[in-house]
């Protein structure tokens, strides 16, 4: 019997730990001096979980094995949503090349890629939740404005969100005039502009 596990959604930040399985025991996952009422502790035991249920998958007897399978598929899907914080042409210029970012990204990495009404984009492949979640926060653009009559040069910013989890801080600079320079302010690592084309592995080596 097949399953369609798509439609269940991740377990959200605040929500009550109150799954249970015979083989793990989840008040110690908890007491692991983590605190889950905080989301950096919440993300992490949330992984906890999930570096658990796989180990134990092979071992686990149905139906357990069902609700095993459909936490780890949840992983495999990533809602990246990108909304502007600027107005204008250049804000939404800009906001349209960070989702066509993602976009090439998930294409590259041979991922089904789902584009919905140019504000978001649905990233289904193995771990695309996990690894693009350091990408939640501001993104920052510099550049000669193609959208100015006397081409002046402007800073543009725009907020990602992954799977509704918004991230703080500035995430990374892509500076395209005079400079061709992105800077991932986490990692702080330089690349090219071939961010923007997909190039965003060296940034999520973190997550893998």
């Amino acid at each position: 019997m097949s399953h369609d596990y798509t439609k269940i959604p991740d377990v959200p930040y605040g929500a009550p730990v109150s799954i249970t399985f015979s083989h793990v025991d989840v008040p110690t996952l908890i007491r692991r001096g983590l605190d889950p009422s905080t989301e950096e502790g919440h993300l992490r035991i949330r992984d906890l979980f999930l570096e658990a249920l796989g180990m134990f998958e092979k071992n686990l007897p149905e139906p357990d094995k069902c609700i095993v399978d459909a936490l780890l598929a949840s992983q495999d899907i990533a809602h990246v949503r990108v909304a502007k914080s600027v107005p204008g042409k250049e804000g939404t210029d800009w906001a349209t090349m960070l989702l066509n970012m993602y976009a090439a990204w998930g294409t590259k990495k041979g991922y089904e890629v789902t584009s919905h009404d140019g504000s978001r984009v649905t990233i289904r492949g193995p771990g695309a939740c996990r690894r693009l979640r350091s990408e939640a926060g501001t993104h920052r653009l510099v550049r000669s404005s193609p959208h100015d009559p006397e081409g002046r040069r402007m800073t543009s910013f725009a907020t990602v969100t992954i799977d509704d989890k918004e991230g703080s801080g500035v995430v990374r600079s892509y500076v395209l005039d005079p400079d061709q320079a992105v800077t991932d302010h986490h990692t702080e690592i330089r690349h090219t502009d071939a961010v923007l084309a997909g190039e965003l592995d060296p940034f999520l080596v973190g997550n893998e």
